[in-house]
């Protein structure tokens, strides 16, 4: 494991900022994300939180909208990486040992971890961290059956919800 301070210094983050670890979602489920991260960029920058923070933005490592998102990277504000591979439905992707350290190292010292009902929600609750799951369409308007928040139905995720394991936000 690396430590935080080598961690963020590495990445060009003050060693006193708060660490805002947002994971994106798959293409399928993440077409909300573009606009939130957006807004919470612009909140990072003008530092609407009262402390210097970062939003390090972990894209998923199919993200199509890569481009889009790299152009929010601004450190120490924003930092945008991608993982490299992605393990899925035990398939062998050859997930290097770096980006598995990189990965474990973020939720490490991460001050809180976002995403939206993903399972990464999972792997930051072993490393005991508040885990905050989007539960709105941001500046989208779907149908409510389109709608983030139906996902926190799932099996998987409902119970996380319904323990208070995970806090939904529904709004900026």
């Amino acid at each position: 494991h690396q430590d935080r301070a080598a961690f963020l210094a590495a990445r060009g983050i003050p060693a006193n900022n708060r660490l805002i670890a947002f994971f994106t979602n798959t293409n399928t489920i993440k077409a909300h994300e573009p606009g939130i991260l957006r807004e919470l960029a612009r909140m990072v920058r003008e530092d609407a939180w009262g402390a210097p923070a970062t939003l390090f933005l972990r894209l998923h490592p199919h993200d199509l909208l890569y481009h889009e998102l790299a152009a929010l990277h601004d450190p120490p504000h924003v930092v945008v990486t991608r993982g490299n591979t992605f393990g899925h439905f035990g398939r062998d992707t050859g997930r290097s040992a770096a980006d598995s350290r990189d990965y474990i190292n973020l939720l490490r010292h991460a001050d809180v971890v976002v995403n939206t009902g993903s399972t990464v929600s999972l792997d930051a609750l072993v490393y005991e961290k508040p885990v905050v799951c989007l539960a709105f369409d941001g500046d989208r308007r779907p149908p409510a059956s389109d709608g983030v928040a139906v996902r926190y139905q799932w099996d998987h995720l409902k119970g996380l919800v319904d323990t208070g394991a995970v806090r939904l936000v529904r709004s900026y």
